[in-house]
Formats: C-alpha cells, sequence, structure tokens
C-alpha cells in the first residue's frame, strides 16, 4: 500500500510477507508509516491482546477487503457545488488571496520545492510544511479549500479576461 492510498478507518492486514499477518484498523496516517491498531491478538510466544496500536510502515500493509482503495486523504477535498470562476468584479481582498494561494501551489511542485534537486531533504521538509500550513491559512481567509486544478483554471480565466480587455 501507499501513504495516497491509505485511509483512516480502513481495514488492513499487516506484517512481513513471508510471516504472521494481522487485521487492524487504520487509526493515523503519518508520512513514513501508520498507526494502526489490532482487531485480533498478534504473536505465538509473547502474544499481544487485541486492541493495541501498532506503528506500521505501508509497504507491510494490504487492504482487508483485497481491492486496491483509489481514496486520497493527503489531497485537498473538492468544494461542493461551487466552482471558483474569475470574475473582474472580485474584490481585492479575494484575488490577493487566491493569488496567494496560485503562488503557495507552485511553490508547493516538487522541482521548485526541492530546487530541482539542490535542496537538501531537511530543508524540503521544513519548506513543505510551512507552506501547507501557509496552504491552510489561505483557505481559512477565504473560507473554503481551493483544489489546484481550480486555482490554475482561475488563474487562465483571469488571463484570458485581461487579453480581451486589451
Amino acid at each position: 500500500m501507499q501513504r495516497e492510498t491509505t485511509r483512516v478507518g480502513q481495514e488492513v492486514f499487516f506484517g512481513r510477507p513471508n510471516g504472521e499477518q494481522t487485521r487492524g484498523v487504520v487509526k493515523k496516517c503519518n508520512p513514513k508509516s501508520a498507526k494502526v491498531e489490532t482487531l485480533e491478538s498478534r504473536g505465538s510466544g509473547r502474544v499481544r491482546p487485541a486492541g493495541q496500536v501498532w506503528k506500521v510502515p505501508y509497504s507491510l500493509m494490504t487492504p482487508a477487503d483485497g481491492t486496491p482503495d483509489v481514496e486520497c486523504v493527503v489531497s485537498v477535498p473538492e468544494p461542493i457545488g461551487l466552482k471558483l470562476r474569475y470574475s473582474k468584479w472580485q474584490t481585492g481582498a479575494e484575488v490577493h488571496i487566491l493569488d496567494a494561494i496560485l503562488d503557495t501551489f507552485g511553490s508547493l511542485s516538487p522541482e521548485n520545492l526541492a530546487c530541482d534537486g539542490e535542496a537538501s531533504m531537511t530543508y524540503v521538509r521544513t519548506r513543505g510544511a510551512e507552506l501547507r500550513s501557509r496552504l491552510r491559512a489561505l483557505f481559512s481567509a477565504l473560507g473554503r479549500p481551493v483544489t489546484e486544478s481550480e486555482i490554475y483554471e482561475w488563474d487562465n480565466q483571469r488571463r484570458e479576461a485581461e487579453k480581451v480587455a486589451v
């Protein structure tokens, strides 16, 4: 499994490929591993009772139902019923917030975040966390989350409107 296909509440089997497989429920998704609560006892010598929480790498988990998941918990949820559209009558503050969101999504692209491979992993992780925090604050200021595709479409509409105005 991968982090992107894992969600909280999902039932999984975990353990080494040729070892004991234990059924559990994902309680938390972290960058490198997930916290999984066991639904059955684990072990043969020192038996661990059900209900314990284990830190499990994603590579050692498989979905319990056997079907691969396609839901992604990392991405921003699609706003329901609201489409971001460019309008020349948008207020100045809203346009500035949307510009900042556009800039932040651009800064989060892998080549920009890693400085084309020149930056250290510590810098990449720290800068990525700062940018994601900035994005959450901007979503809060705007009043709703905006997807990356939605903000780029908004920018394209704005550019087209500026071409027509000239």
